[in-house]
Order: C-alpha cells, then structure tokens, then sequence
C-alpha cells in the first residue's frame, strides 16, 4: 500500500508503483474545498491512469458538507474506489484550516465528516489519523471508537503522534490495543 504523500503520490508515481505490484494507492492531499469551488489544480490532482487501481481519493476538510459534495464529485468521476479522509496531517496549513491533525482534537466532527460522506456516496469510507497530538493527549480510542460507529470501512493509523510529524519511533503497541478495540479494518 503506497500512503498518501503530498508532492510525490502523482499519477506517475502511483503507475510506477502499481507497476511494481503495490497493492493499492492513494492520491495526494486534496483539499474538498478546492474540488467543490472547481479549482484546477485540485482537479488536477484526480487525474489518474487505468492501471491505478485500487485507488482512494484522499481529501482533507473540516466542514461535513463541503467534504460530502467533494466525495459525491469524485465518486461521479466512476474513477476511485474508496474515498479516504485525512484526519492526521500535521502540516500547518492543513491544521491551521482546521483539517488534518486539528481534527483529531473534535472526535464528534470527524464521526459527522464520515457519516455525511457516507450518506452521500456509495463508495466506502475510510480515514487515516494519528494516535493523537501528544504523548499526554493520546485520544486514538475515542478517535477510532467515533470512526467505527459512524460507518467507516476502515481506519489507517500513523503509530507517532501529530507532535512527532514524520520522526521519532514508531509506537507498535498502541496499534496492536486499537485493533483488539475495533471491528473494522
């Protein structure tokens, strides 16, 4: 599975990958945002070749409904297999709109981004996050716990927290505790 990774999971990445026998891709960071307000560059970013497949689209936002409407123009598209929502990202752009890793502070509005999603599209649902913002505020239980009962397919968890961003080592155990919590993937 190749993860999601802003300026490199373009299309030509992902054929490459897929190429080499990867089991399933994603897209860059997409904000909803920018697909409902037709912005090019956004558009862009879902160009995709027929051997990319499985693929999810994934997107960031903090707003339900925008995030609903940019999963119904995707699903449109009959192009993607699952529509994936960043709820871990700890660039500050992203955080700072409210989206990525901000979101993992307001479980309650991750669970309505899922079941807006999910009431709007009939692809499946997933969302990667984080094991929390902090050593001191590791809130992936409730995290996951809101995921699963709003309908979510699945949930990818990044084993650092939003304060390690992309370093430090990863904490396998914590993983292992969510799984045994959880009924999905």
């Amino acid at each position: 599975m190749l993860s999601p990774m802003a300026g490199y999971t373009d299309s030509a990445f992902r054929s490459l990958c897929m190429d080499n026998h990867c089991g399933m891709t994603y897209t860059e960071v997409i904000t909803a945002r920018g697909l409902v307000h037709g912005s090019k560059l956004s558009q862009h970013m879902l160009d995709k070749t027929k051997s990319e497949k499985p693929i999810a689209a994934h997107i960031y936002g903090s707003e339900p409904e925008v995030m609903a409407e940019a999963a119904r123009q995707i699903e449109s598209l009959n192009r993607y297999d699952t529509i994936d929502i960043n709820c871990g990202c700890p660039v500050r752009k992203i955080v700072a709109k409210g989206a990525g890793a901000a979101l993992m502070h307001k479980p309650q509005t991750i669970a309505e981004i899922v079941k807006a999603i999910r009431g709007s599209v009939s692809l499946p649902v997933t969302v990667k996050t984080r094991l929390g913002p902090t050593p001191d505020n590791k809130n992936i239980s409730e995290i996951a716990q809101a995921v699963q009962e709003s309908g979510a397919s699945a949930i990818a968890i990044h084993a650092r927290f939003t304060s390690a961003k992309h370093s430090g080592p990863a904490d396998w155990d914590s993983l292992a505790q969510i799984k045994s919590e959880l009924s999905i993937p």
